[in-house]
């Protein structure tokens, strides 16, 4: 190699060598700011330097992550689906419920039932999520499995839901009572009414003022004295 290349070769290394770390040094001043930013509650200034360090760095993860979640809960539901789509150690709980709001329901179901297959704290946010998507499709042995799992895991009926009422208002129940509830429909709609039945009655055993149980059992009994 004539040492003219060689001088050259070296200089296009030594330039490569400065511009990372020109770029290591502007990432650590910004993190720096960005830390600030939090501490004094400046949200703008936070997602502004965190748009800075993605710009230097745009394989920075957790630069990523961190906008994703005040994109998330601001309601800027593309945004964090843009920022975590391709990230494979994204927060996933966010990322599915994005989905969710902008409708992309078939991505969703394949996350939810990403995170139900290593979950070891029985998410029942996730797995209530899964059941109404399973439910849409009419996959109803999916989605009563589901739902099983929920009973078993909310046995002791602590964990809260909110659920909708009656003139549109919402109202919290166990996830148990919930899920109960939520079988019960399904079995309503596959017309197999003594299930659907004790389901509805476990339900408000849980939670008497519980609205929809009460109002799907008026109905059976309707259809019941039709059938007469």
């Amino acid at each position: 190699m004539k040492l003219k290349n060689i001088f050259y070769l070296f200089l296009l290394i030594s330039i490569y060598f400065f511009s990372c770390q020109q770029n290591n040094f502007d990432k650590k001043d910004i993190w720096e700011q960005y830390e600030f930013a939090v501490t004094i509650e400046d949200e703008l200034s936070a997602m502004y330097f965190l748009n800075q360090i993605i710009q230097v760095d745009s394989n920075d993860i957790q630069a990523k992550e961190k906008l994703a979640n005040i994109y998330f809960k601001n309601n800027n539901y593309e945004a964090v689906y843009l920022l975590l789509k391709n990230i494979k150690s994204a927060n996933k709980k966010i990322l599915a419920e994005s989905m969710l709001h902008l409708n992309k329901k078939d991505e969703a179901k394949i996350l939810l039932e990403e995170i139900l297959k290593v979950d070891t704290k029985g998410d029942l946010d996730s797995r209530y999520k899964l059941i109404a998507l399973l439910k849409e499709k009419k996959d109803y042995p999916a989605a009563l499995k589901v739902l099983n799992e929920i009973t078993e895991i909310n046995k002791s009926k602590t964990l809260e839901i909110e659920v909708p009422s009656e003139d549109g208002e919402k109202q919290k129940t166990s996830y148990y009572a919930a899920a109960h509830n939520t079988a019960g429909i399904i079995f309503f709609e596959l017309k197999e009414y003594d299930k659907a039945k004790s389901h509805f009655e476990e339900a408000l055993k849980d939670n008497p003022n519980f609205y929809s149980p009460k109002f799907n059992l008026e109905e059976i009994k309707k259809i019941k004295n039709n059938e007469k």
